[in-house]
């Protein structure tokens, strides 16, 4: 009997420790984020190659769309049209599982998500909770902000 006891403290530490980490891994990401503007972005140059022609598979911005992709790959690779059209279809098949698989992943972000506030909750104060309430309400309206201005961060 003391034995479970044990066992059973011992993995709610384990779990309160965990979600602690968590919790303060997430509020440390909020107030140790560099301030609007000071974020660094991924460069993308356009790099020549040895022979002196553009190098047409780096650069050009954030992303590569499927159609600008096949295009150059069409180019490069000399494909036939046969090949363009199954390069498309097959394209349009990873698009569709791709997106699926992004909204499964997100709900399950979420849902972790308000498991691991729910979880804080539960430790902090009723004033401590208030607090995190605006501070969670401050980061989401922050990064509601950064999308609106392109900075790409926060929810979609």
């Amino acid at each position: 009997m003391t034995s479970n006891i044990a066992r059973i403290w011992l993995a709610l530490f384990v779990v309160v420790i965990f979600v602690g980490g968590i919790g303060a891994g997430v509020l440390a990401g909020t107030w140790l984020a560099p301030p609007d503007g000071m974020r660094q972005r991924p460069v993308f140059d356009d790099r020549s190659r040895d022979d002196g022609s553009e190098d047409r598979f780096r650069g050009g911005g954030r992303g590569t769309s499927p159609e600008r992709l096949i295009g150059r790959l069409a180019d490069e690779l000399e494909l036939t049209t046969e090949q363009r059209d199954e390069l498309d279809a097959l394209f349009d098949e990873q698009r569709d599982q791709m997106r699926s698989l992004s909204e499964e992943v997100r709900e399950q972000f979420r849902s972790a998500q308000q498991e691991l506030r729910s979880a804080i909750a539960d430790i902090l104060t009723e004033e401590q909770q208030a607090r995190f309430a605006e501070l969670t309400a401050e980061r989401r309206e922050r990064s509601r902000g950064d999308i609106r201005r392109g900075n790409g961060r926060g929810r979609r």
